[in-house]
């Protein structure tokens, strides 16, 4: 088991990423910031992992107000 974890610690994130770029292209129709600020990218990951694991993530806005729209 040992002798394959080189294995999972490389393809892990690639694997995480390859979903979330899916999600872009297929769902949103967008292109990731990975390709284009790949250190913000990295950043923005960590900074919301860290407020995650403190309970300070906001969930979404409500639905009229997503995309800075306002009534």
């Amino acid at each position: 088991v040992e002798s394959r974890s080189w294995f999972v610690k490389l393809f892990a994130p690639l694997l995480g990423y390859g979903c979330a770029w899916f999600g872009h292209v297929v769902f949103e129709g967008n292109r990731p910031e990975t390709f284009g600020h790949p250190f913000w990218s990295l950043y923005s990951d960590f900074h919301m992992l860290a407020l995650f694991l403190a309970g300070r993530l906001p969930g979404e806005p409500p639905p009229e107000r997503q995309n800075g729209e306002t009534r």
